[in-house]
């Protein structure tokens, strides 16, 4: 039986978004193929560093984090407490 990889995105590319790139590939059966950050120069860079996509855009509003564009991927979001819990 062959192994499925999820394809997962990471929102907020601050420091430790860099420490879950380093470690995924450390995790069998999943694979980082995205990010996104408020900040597209943040998002962007982080990308480059990693070989990964950085064009999905985010919005922090009221009811917490909408991702504005369709994706087909696991979402994990890196964001600090306080816009967590909104």
């Amino acid at each position: 039986m062959r192994e499925q990889t999820l394809g997962v995105g990471i929102i907020g590319c601050g420091n430790i978004s860099q420490a879950y790139l380093s470690l995924a590939p450390l995790f069998r059966g999943v694979r980082v193929v995205a990010c996104a950050d408020i900040d597209r120069k943040a998002s962007a860079q982080r990308a480059g560093e990693f070989g990964v996509r950085s064009e999905i855009d985010v919005y922090i509003g009221r009811k917490g984090v909408e991702i504005t564009t369709p994706v087909q991927e696991e979402i994990e979001a890196l964001l600090p407490m306080p816009i967590r819990r909104r």
